[in-house]
């Protein structure tokens, strides 16, 4: 993590590998919601569960760039 500052203020960056594979995921979605791999496997599961999750490939369609997020429209409702 760096710190860069102005005069005026400062902004904390950061630097590494997880940055940048989380940066590419979030270009990819759309209003949409994507997690890494290692994130869904941790993500809890169950039967009957609501929610679930479909890979995306990465962009040479080789090997899966992490899992696009899918749950039921009324979780949305307020």
């Amino acid at each position: 993590m760096a710190f860069l500052g102005l005069n005026i203020g400062f902004e904390v960056t950061a630097y590494g590998d997880a940055i940048n594979h989380a940066a590419k995921l979030c270009a990819r979605a759309s209003n949409e919601v994507y997690l890494s791999d290692d994130a869904d496997e941790k993500y809890p599961t169950g039967h009957g569960g609501k929610v679930w999750t479909t890979p995306v490939l990465d962009k040479d369609e080789l090997d899966t760039a992490g899992v696009k997020f899918h749950y039921p429209s009324h979780m949305l409702e307020d």
